[in-house]
């Protein structure tokens, strides 16, 4: 009976260590899971990090590359327009160093100048033809320099004395203002940018006075030396943008529609724009307002004098038809 208490003894002593030693398997079963999970949270923690790092940096390099393309632009721009003003320089010596010919001014017109800066190239080219090459004196240039400015422009000059000294300096400072190519550059470039679209096929007027506009900015920025070429692209997708939905299927449907030839969607507006004018005019030929005739009403006989004189009326006018008082009493 002793031998058999013990043995009992050990085996629950057994079983409680097995028991035990389960527990703890399952335990360090359960660490190991919890681990694998926190070490895959941490790879996908670690991976979505590493993926918006790249994007950043994909971001930042697209910035960069525009930034440098915008930059080599101006620097191209500004390299060609150095080289047209120092043509221009030349050209402007050795035409001052020529004598005028005559003190007389010429009978024109020169519209006031009140500090728009895209005003700035006509009004100066105007003022200089009708007074700045002529042969009168500086203070007299000064004079009307005055009188032909107004508003912010009016202001640079306003305290200046009237004098041959200031003149230069008034004519310099405002081309400094007004007349730096790269400010004139950009002004254009914000213009044609900031066109607004043309929603109706039928609005003509819109439609080429979004033509002559854009012409108007193409023209003075070739003048002042920025090529088509440099801005095609960009300009030409931002201006199909422009157009009423039914000339953008038809600029998709023609033979040549590339973005890039500015020339010609210019010149397929203008075809668009001439045809619906005459189409315009044709119908305003056809359409002529008609005036309906009016049917002239009878007039009563007028009475005679010996009428007159025994108190007759004068005949009334024949109706047709019942009278009044005959439809009423019917």
């Amino acid at each position: 009976m002793t031998d058999n208490g013990a043995n009992q003894q050990d085996l629950g002593a057994e079983y409680d260590s097995v028991n035990q030693m389960e527990d703890e398997v399952r335990a360090g079963k359960n660490i190991i899971i919890l681990k694998r999970q926190e070490w895959k949270d941490f790879k996908e923690e670690e991976r979505a990090k590493e993926a918006e790092r790249r994007r950043r940096q994909e971001r930042k390099d697209d910035d960069d590359a525009r930034d440098q393309k915008m930059q080599d632009f101006m620097q191209r721009i500004l390299a060609t327009q150095a080289s047209t003003t120092s043509t221009s320089a030349t050209t402007s010596t050795t035409s001052t160093t020529t004598p005028a010919q005559t003190t007389r001014l010429p009978q024109r017109q020169i519209k006031p100048f009140k500090g728009d800066i895209l005003e700035w190239t006509p009004f100066w080219e105007s003022f200089n033809a009708a007074i700045h090459s002529s042969s009168i004196a500086a203070v007299q240039k000064f004079d009307y320099l005055k009188q032909y400015l107004q508003g912010e422009a009016f202001l640079c000059v306003e305290n200046l004395e009237l004098n041959d000294t200031n003149y230069q300096k008034a004519i310099d400072e405002l081309k400094q203002m007004y007349g730096k190519p790269e400010v004139l550059i950009e002004a254009h470039l914000h213009k044609l940018n900031t066109l607004q679209p043309v929603k109706d096929m039928s609005d003509i007027s819109a439609l080429r006075s979004l033509q002559l506009r854009l012409q108007s900015h193409i023209n003075a920025l070739q003048t002042l030396g920025v090529d088509k070429s440099t801005y095609a692209g960009l300009l030409g997708s931002n201006l199909i943008h422009l157009l009423p939905f039914k000339l953008q299927a038809k600029w998709t449907e023609s033979a040549s529609n590339k973005v890039t030839d500015i020339d010609g969607l210019i010149a397929f507006i203008i075809q668009q724009v001439e045809a619906a004018e005459r189409l315009n005019r044709l119908r305003e030929q056809v359409a002529k307002p008609s005036h309906p005739t009016q049917s002239k009403q009878p007039q009563a006989t007028p009475a005679t004098a010996s009428q007159l004189s025994v108190g007759a009326r004068p005949d009334p006018a024949p109706q047709n038809g019942k009278s009044f008082k005959q439809k009423t009493t019917a």
